[in-house]
This record gives C-alpha cells, structure tokens and sequence, in this order.
C-alpha cells in the first residue's frame, strides 16, 4: 500500500471536499440535523477551500492511500483573538473508506509539526460535544479539554463545541 502525505493546494479543493462531506455524513449522524447532513456534497466546500488555499488564510495537507484521497487536514493562525499567538486546527476529516487505518493520528502530527515550525508552539481544535469518538482520539494524542465553549446554531439545532488544545512541552 502507498500512501502519501502532502501538502495540499487550491487544486486539492474538490478532492477535499468530498473527503469533508462523506467524513460529515458518517461522523455527525445523530448531532447534526439529518436534513443538512443530507443536502452536503463536496461543491459546500470548494469554493472557501480554493479561495483560503490560495490566499494562504488556510493551510492544509492531503493523505493519499494507492492515489486515493483518504483524509485532509486544515490548519492555520489562530481566528480567536484571546489566543492569537496560537496554531488552529480547523478541520480533519478521513472519508469514512479509509477510517481506522491511522490516518487520522499522522494528519494530526502534520498539521502540529507544520504549525510549530511556522511558530505556532501551542494549537488548540474544537470538537462538537456530541462528538464522544472525536474527543476521546484528541485525548489519546495527548490534547487536553477545556471549559472553554462555543454555540452555534444549525437548522434550529443547538451545537456547543469544546476547546481541546496542545502546548508545546
């Protein structure tokens, strides 16, 4: 099996994008409204993924297994202000084919390696906290909860998302 860890480009947008959309379908069955989950394809996120790629606001990398794009990772400067020095993960998602395989765990170390090595020590993520599997990997790779809390609304669903971070030792 080959399997390829790279850095990704604007290119990568609709590869990535239906690595998001099939990754949300299996992930978020259950927490995110079904009628949303439903209406997702890979054309949601194409667009912003070319635009922030290109304009550097988005950093990502793409795992390819036998050629196959399997997983994705999105990160970048932190959007919080209270921790601006800080890295962020936005996003990792593996298409649900490629799950279990630990690709999760090296899209994870990439992002952190990428991110501490353009001076970001410390990086947080935010995880649904519906999301018991998420959470329970982010600990395993050694990040920490947090009180903090974000809400959002999605169709008339109230989401609440939970701060996880990673300090640099």
């Amino acid at each position: 099996m080959d399997v390829v860890l790279r850095t990704a480009s604007p290119e990568d947008a609709p590869a990535i994008g239906e690595i998001f959309s099939a990754s949300w379908k299996t992930a978020y069955a259950g927490m995110v409204p079904q009628e949303y989950l439903d209406g997702l394809n890979a054309d949601h996120w194409i667009p912003r993924l070319r635009k922030d790629l290109a304009e550097g606001k988005l950093q990502a990398s793409i795992l390819l297994e036998n050629g196959v794009p399997a997983g994705a990772v999105g990160y970048g400067k932190s959007r919080d202000e209270k921790l601006a020095d800080w890295g962020e993960i936005v996003c990792i998602y593996i298409h649900p084919g490629y799950f279990r395989r630990g690709y999760g765990a090296r899209l994870l170390r990439e992002a952190v390696k990428n991110l501490r090595q353009a001076g970001r020590r410390d990086c947080f993520l935010w995880v649904l906290a519906e999301n018991e599997n998420a959470q329970e990997f982010y600990t395993a790779m050694g990040l920490q909860k947090t009180q903090d809390l974000t809400h959002s609304e999605l169709m008339g669903k109230q989401l609440t998302e939970i701060r996880y971070i990673l300090k640099e030792k």
